[in-house]
């Protein structure tokens, strides 16, 4: 065969394989347009399900919200919606023009007192609907048919499993108290609320000085620590979890649930953080320090994490734990197992996961990756001017995010 024609063989097999490498990363990921942008855009978001939101504003002062493609009328005010923990329900606060406020939710509009609007909290099994609202200075906790007056409240409220007991911690003085369905606790230094057990009795550490301990309603049900640094407590209230500082200066984790008779009390260790709670099961995730060496570890089996090491995260399922981490080259642990990415990751990058796949997701300043772990090949569609964080949506089985053009508003989207 004379050369030229060799040559131009070799050109088009490789134009070809171009063609077709190019495509097949293209056919990975598509991108939806939301909104065309006829209206200002002013904010969008989602929740960590499969919703999406955006504000746009109709008028000059007047703004409208949009949830899946359902539109409201126009209001003069409008607060960021809340997503029920189970994703199937929403809601919000407006004001109108003549400042009256309403409590919008999927099934209705609701008309509220006051004249400025505070929290919404839905129950941990999303079947209860609760709100505050503000008269000056004084705020109105709305629960069924109950109407609980509060003044100089601090934090969240927290409601029981079924919706029907609350919990708010309170100021006395220089003091807190943590109010339980009306009923104060002791007074304390320091008080960091955890959640409700599924018996319906509230949880939360109390300090007195530099003693602390956990309590269940009024009875402290773990030994005297220094200090309690971060507590987690799962949906159904079955699995809670803390990290606390030992009066020797030393850390070590609590795991408590209904299948131990006393709290699981990990080693001690120089330093912990970032806990992370499995959504079901008593299994913690959480970064620990000692002997100089950075270690995530799942109850008691220490993963090696880097010189440098991003938080734990359970995939939605809780079959993964998975997080960064950088030595001279940076990877993916997942389970324990090393994925090389080899090349420099920030430790604080968001990543979504696909239990049990070999993929992850991220967003760049402008659009959606798809990385195979194995192949170490990358996917992506469109680029935007703006993108949101990646999440993995378990119902339609793909990575997506947000991206915004000016006004319009793109759901992007990758699956392999």
């Amino acid at each position: 065969m004379p050369e030229p024609i060799k040559r131009l063989l070799k050109l088009t097999l490789l134009f070809l394989f171009f063609v077709f490498h190019f495509s097949l990363k293209a056919e990975l990921c598509h991108d939806f347009l939301l909104l065309d942008g006829f209206e200002p855009l002013i904010s969008s978001g989602m929740d960590t399900s499969y919703h999406w939101w955006a504000v746009t504003q109709p008028f000059t002062g007047k703004y409208r919200m949009i949830i899946d493609g359902e539109k409201s009328k126009s209001y003069n005010y409008l607060t960021e919606p809340v997503f029920s923990p189970n994703g199937e329900r929403w809601a919000y606060f407006a004001v109108d023009a003549s400042n009256q406020t309403y409590l919008i939710t999927e099934a209705s509009v609701q008309p509220v007192p006051g004249f400025q609007p505070g929290m919404i909290i839905y129950s941990p099994n999303s079947e209860v609907l609760a709100y505050t609202y503000y008269e000056q200075d004084l705020e109105t906790f709305v629960l069924g048919d109950k109407s609980i007056k509060f003044l100089n409240r601090m934090g969240n409220i927290y409601l029981s499993q079924d919706g029907s007991r609350y919990s708010v911690v309170g100021m006395r003085g220089s003091s807190y108290v943590m109010n339980i369905n009306g009923r104060e606790s002791s007074a304390f230094d320091r008080i960091l609320p955890i959640g409700f057990w599924i018996d319906g009795q509230m949880c939360y550490s109390g300090s007195s000085g530099d003693r602390t301990q956990i309590y269940k309603e009024f009875i402290p049900i773990s030994d005297i620590y220094r200090t309690i640094t971060d507590v987690k407590i799962n949906l159904f209230g079955t699995v809670m979890a803390a990290i606390a500082q030992e009066l020797s200066g030393r850390y070590v984790s609590l795991l408590f649930s209904d299948d131990y008779v006393e709290p699981m009390i990990s080693k001690q260790y120089e330093y912990m953080n970032n806990l992370v709670l499995h959504p079901s099961l008593p299994l913690i995730g959480l970064y620990a320090f000692h002997d100089g060496i950075n270690v995530v570890m799942q109850n008691s089996t220490e993963y090696s994490a880097g010189a440098a090491t991003g938080n734990p995260h359970y995939t939605h399922d809780g079959s993964e734990l998975y997080f960064l981490g950088c030595d001279i080259d940076c990877f993916l642990n997942v389970n324990g197992l090393k994925y090389p990415l080899k090349t420099t990751w920030p430790s604080t990058q968001i990543i979504a996961k696909q239990p049990k796949s070999k993929t992850i997701a991220f967003t760049t300043s402008s659009s959606l990756v798809l990385r195979d772990l194995e192949d170490r090949q990358l996917y992506s569609g469109m680029m935007a001017d703006t993108i949101s964080y990646p999440r993995y949506n378990w119902r339609q089985e793909r990575y997506e995010t947000l991206g915004q053009i000016r006004s319009r508003l793109y759901l992007m989207t990758c699956a392999k």
